[in-house]
């Protein structure tokens, strides 16, 4: 969940964290399948219909941090 933004300012993430994930042919694929990272959302979703068997590369990315606001948490899970 992202911290609040200030009384007024319009919809706007104070923390933006962005999911990227490399496929072990080296595909790119991102959070809520939006290429380059979601913006608006801090929620993301990633469904790999049929995944390869390798190595994958999980990163989250702070896109936008507001230092101030505390850290921001966040969590990743594997269904």
């Amino acid at each position: 969940m992202d911290w609040p933004a200030f009384p007024g300012v319009g919809p706007t993430l104070v923390n933006n964290l962005d999911l990227r994930v490399t496929t072990p042919s080296g595909a790119v694929l991102w959070g809520n399948d939006v290429r380059g990272g979601d913006r608006m959302n801090n929620v993301e979703k990633l469904v790999i219909p049929r995944p390869q068997s390798g190595v994958y590369f999980i990163q989250v990315d702070a896109t936008n941090l507001f230092i101030d606001a505390r850290p921001q948490p966040y969590s990743l899970v594997d269904v």
